[in-house]
């Protein structure tokens, strides 16, 4: 088709013999010494830019059947196939960090309102961004209502606590701040802790505290969704006058 024999020995030693005759012609011109193809003075071969060549008509009639022989895949359903296939979309997240990709989709729905591969890909990547935020918290609440979590309440706090609540729907941050709240009371009794508050400055965000030993110090039982806390530390007077008196439920 492109005028080259299948005998590749053959078109081996034609390559050969094409390369030689070009050293040979390039030969003579250097030793001329003059002309755009030279030698410099510390002897560097000297070949300005090639002049570009027009593409031929046969070339340009084999590229349109070769295109012709490609099959059509519209983009948005290879991309939905290889998502499905190899859950790639896991791999992409929002340059902020949590924040879901989803308000991104907005501009890209109105564009392709009428285009179905375009919104079933927009609702493939809405249905990861919400399972990525909800996901671990649903498999936080299954592990704790269960053994051995359900007996070991030092254990269900530590679980519950590694949520990470930033966009999470209401009522999902409302359940697990409920358990943890109550699994922080129960902690407090096992470890025969005294007083124990809960200081909760945002929905579904806290801090549970309480006294090691009668009229000592607070400290940080747990926290949830309050990273500036951690279990230990102790707490300051101003943070009881906005705490609850915590009990178990």
């Amino acid at each position: 088709m492109v005028g080259k024999s299948t005998d590749a020995a053959a078109e081996l030693a034609k390559a050969d013999a094409e390369l030689r005759t070009a050293l040979t012609d390039l030969e003579r011109v250097l030793a001329l010494g003059v002309g755009p193809v030279r030698l410099g003075e510390d002897g560097e071969l000297i070949i300005p830019p090639l002049t570009a060549e027009d593409i031929s008509a046969e070339a340009e009639v084999l590229k349109a059947e070769l295109t012709e022989l490609l099959p059509f895949a519209p983009i948005v359903s290879l991309l939905i196939e290889l998502d499905r296939r190899t859950g790639f979309l896991d791999c992409f997240t929002h340059a902020g960090g949590k924040q879901a990709r989803t308000p991104e989709l907005a501009p890209l729905g109105r564009e392709f309102s009428q285009e179905q591969e375009v919104q079933s890909l927009a609702d493939v990547v809405r249905w990861r961004d919400r399972q990525r935020l909800v996901a671990p918290a649903e498999d936080a609440l299954r592990d704790v209502l269960r053994r051995p979590y359900r007996d070991d309440p030092e254990a269900t706090v530590a679980r519950l606590a590694g949520v990470a609540m930033d966009g999470l729907p209401d009522d999902l941050a409302r359940r697990v701040f409920g358990l943890w709240s109550n699994a922080c009371a129960r902690l407090v009794d096992q470890r025969g802790w005294h007083e124990p508050y809960r200081y909760a400055p945002a929905t579904s965000r806290g801090v549970v505290f309480a006294r090691p030993m009668h009229h000592g110090p607070y400290e940080v039982v747990s926290a949830l969704g309050s990273p500036d806390w951690q279990p230990g530390q102790r707490v300051a007077g101003s943070l009881l006058r906005g705490a609850r008196e915590l009990a178990i439920r």
